[in-house]
């Protein structure tokens, strides 16, 4: 090993402009590439194909295709008004047909001759609510250029909808793909300033890492899909997570060149002395990312397979790249040299071995709690939660309707085709469920006693296809609530009961439903992986079992804070989020105690007691650690400020408080741990 080691720090070195060459011109390719990658904003695509709503949209999508659904409000219009712009909507490349009140009762009649609740759940106080059918599915282009004319034709109006959801989410997701990089930059480039010694040696390390992560979105284009979580957050996730191995490699080359040695002997050393460390500290992130991709809600594999991806690419790129750009810029590096402004940590280790009784009694205070209430967060999992924020001009828009009309959540269901009377049968009995506002069937609105043939085909159409029926219910109940949840299982039960496994459901209500199911069990799954894997790779580095299970210890307490924080405060919270900032923060954040450990057990072996090693582990660790939680903090934080996106908004922010919260227990809990645990810690060690 030792002597493969040797031929390859000397190679890195002796071919550095062939392989810079060669990473700048995969860069560039990359960046080219970066405009095929597909990106799937569908969050029922990633739900097993076992699960009922799969087996719906499926269904759905062989006999009548899964159209998209919007609903417009029209204020202080008259009928004649609201008829017309009906029309006009109407007219619009890729709508398929508008509902209103004239499709189900004579609105030349005097309005007062009409069934009152009819009326009003189409035209209340001076407002029209009309819906919306679109040829194509929510995500189609042709359906979001359509919602954009319609939004153009009815001014001020609110609008909201599945089709309106999307097209938000896919034009907010590509404006601020870029911005949220540009913002990051600045922010992780000011870090650098204080981390390193020299200015050049910072930008060495943000073209690094940038060509790294041009690779890496630019290599998804040869996967099917990435989800729109992947690829509004990962570059910066990338490239905050990687930056240690930068830091590593560096450090130790100054270190070499303050021995004596000359820039290319120096860096040869660097890159044979830390390559060990380097790839030891990117496995257990790789490990946090791998437990991802065994979720059987596959978005999981998708993120953690293209995170995963991003740190080989990085690792490779700091391996191979960094070398012989900085040995080409040596001149750049040593001009713009600049003491490291990073506060010396040493008062901070000996006050807090000080105070290690109090600062232990208070952490076990805190953190039990916090273990308790991260279980009781109310979660959200569809994606109008992860859209609609509070304040945006969706859920503006959406209480906006809601102050005049009932909710509208729409389901429908897909059945082999009965007689009418069986049909208005079951349309009866749908109806009769809580939640269930109304049932639209073939046999609700085929007048009694009048023959299917006299309707007209566009009518039929709707309704009837391939020998199956739909039925289209509005539900008067919010999604993600108790009471849509009971709804759902109401209808299907009924459809169980008429049709088996015939039949199936689809719509964001049963969506949710389906997607609860999935993640919660997954989310045991993945956080046993994550922490098995990652305890598997301390135990093979340390060769200690006390050791590792106080690094994930010490880690995943902060991770119980993090996930806590929003229980207390009241916030809803993210399922997808909560799953996937836990496995990112244990396999990213980890290397912190690993690196303090490593600089304790250094300590002892120098012969100091085990307060002392404490105190000098963290002093000569602690730049590290803030470095790296600070990058790590502020890319989370730049993502969370930067997005519209709700989902991608918190996403951001847990894992920028993660890494903060993990890096402070790793600077005031952990050196007391290791003190207390000292004689299990370096009991093999002294052995050898």
């Amino acid at each position: 090993m030792r002597h493969l080691l040797d031929r390859l720090s000397s190679w890195v070195v002796r071919a550095r402009r062939g392989i810079l060459a060669v990473f700048l011109i995969l860069g560039v390719l990359s960046a080219f590439l970066m405009a095929a990658v597909q990106v799937n904003y569908d969050l029922t695509a990633y739900l097993p194909q076992d699960m009922p709503t799969t087996k719906a949209l499926t269904l759905m999508e062989d006999t009548f295709g899964y159209t998209g659904m919007a609903q417009v409000m029209l204020e202080d219009m008259s009928i004649d008004e609201v008829l017309a712009m009906k029309a006009k909507i109407a007219g619009v490349e890729g709508v398929s047909m508008v509902m209103w009140l004239d499709d189900v009762a004579d609105v030349r009649a005097p309005l007062s001759t009409l069934d009152e609740s009819l009326v009003k759940s189409y035209y209340n106080d001076g407002a029209a609510l009309l819906t919306v059918q679109f040829d194509d599915s929510d995500y189609s282009e042709r359906t979001r250029t359509a919602v954009q004319e319609i939004s153009a034709l009815v001014g001020d109006s609110a609008m909201t909808g599945s089709a309106v959801t999307a097209g938000l989410l896919i034009q907010s997701s590509a404006e601020e793909v870029l911005l949220v990089v540009l913002w990051a930059i600045p922010v992780v480039l000011i870090i650098l300033l204080f981390a390193t010694s020299s200015i050049a040696e910072a930008l060495i390390f943000l073209f690094v890492l940038g060509v790294s992560v041009l690779i890496n979105m630019g290599t998804n284009a040869f996967l099917p899909s990435i989800s729109f979580f992947s690829q509004l957050s990962v570059a910066v996730l990338q490239m905050a997570i990687a930056m240690d191995y930068s830091i590593f490699l560096l450090s130790r080359f100054r270190e070499e060149r303050a021995n004596g040695a000359e820039p290319v002997a120096a860096m040869t050393a660097a890159v044979k002395k830390s390559f060990l460390s380097i790839s030891a500290s990117s496995t257990t992130t790789i490990a946090g990312f791998v437990a991802l991709m065994f979720m059987r809600y596959t978005i999981g594999w998708d993120m953690g397979l293209v995170l995963a991806k991003g740190i080989v690419f990085s690792l490779l790129s700091v391996l191979l790249v960094m070398p012989g750009l900085a040995l080409i810029l040596m001149k750049a590096i040593d001009r713009t040299s600049h003491r490291l402004l990073l506060p010396r940590l040493g008062g901070y280790a000996r006050g807090v071995d000080k105070c290690r009784i109090v600062v232990l009694v208070v952490c076990v205070l805190v953190v039990v709690p916090c273990f308790i209430a991260q279980g009781q967060n109310h979660f959200v999992y569809g994606e109008s939660a992860i859209m609609a924020s509070e304040g945006s001009v969706l859920a503006a828009d959406k209480a906006r309707i809601e102050e005049k009309f009932d909710v509208y959540e729409p389901l429908a269901i897909v059945a082999p085709t009965q007689d009418i009377a069986t049909e208005r049968e079951i349309a009866a009995r749908l109806g009769e469920i809580d939640g269930v506002a109304s049932v639209q069937t073939l046999a609700t609105v085929l007048p009694k006693g009048m023959p299917e043939s006299l309707l007209p085909e566009m009518a039929t159409s709707q309704f009837r296809a391939d020998g199956y029926t739909r039925y289209v219910l509005s539900l008067s109940v919010e999604q993600e609530t108790e009471a849509c949840e009971q709804a759902v299982a109401g209808i299907r039960a009924v459809v169980n009961d008429a049709f088996g496994e015939e039949a199936g459901v689809a719509g964001g209500a049963s969506s949710v439903s389906d997607i609860r199911e999935v993640v919660e069990s997954d989310y045991t799954v993945v956080n046993a992986i994550s922490i098995a894997l990652v305890l598997l790779i301390l135990i093979i580095s340390f060769r200690t079992l006390v050791l590792p299970l106080i690094l994930v210890l010490v880690i995943e307490s902060s991770i119980w804070i993090n996930m806590a924080i929003p229980y207390f405060q009241g916030t809803d919270l993210s399922f997808i989020g909560y799953m996937i900032v836990s496995s990112i923060q244990l396999g990213a954040t980890v290397d912190y105690a690993i690196l303090l450990a490593d600089r304790y057990r250094g300590q002892r072996a120098l012969g100091e007691s085990p307060r002392e090693a404490a105190i000098s582990a963290t002093r000569l660790a602690g730049e590290s650690v803030l470095t790296s939680a600070g990058i790590l903090t502020a890319g989370g934080l730049t993502v969370y400020f930067v997005s519209s996106i709700s989902g991608i908004a918190q996403l951001g922010l847990l894992i920028g408080r993660g890494a903060a919260l993990s890096g402070l227990m790793v600077l005031t809990v952990l050196p007391i741990l290791l003190t207390l645990f000292d004689r299990l810690i370096t009991k093999r060690r002294k052995v050898q």
